[in-house]
């Protein structure tokens, strides 16, 4: 097993064995960030996972319709 098989294994495990997850982009998150994070939120919620999002900063003005 190489490294990115063994690092797909423990994502896959882990999003197996648990079902609340809190999820954040990194600071002053940018669109890609900021979609990233809500596709993955509503990814997980669509298969039972309780998931909190939150912004560790201050939403650009520019994003807040993705509020």
């Amino acid at each position: 097993m190489n490294v990115h098989e063994k690092y797909i294994s423990e994502i896959s495990n882990l999003l197996r064995e648990n079902r609340s997850f809190l999820i954040f982009p990194h600071e002053r998150a940018d669109g890609d960030a900021l979609g990233s994070m809500l596709a993955l939120a509503s990814g997980m919620k669509m298969h039972g996972k309780e998931v909190d999002a939150i912004l560790l900063s201050e939403l650009s003005g520019k994003y807040e319709f993705m509020d």
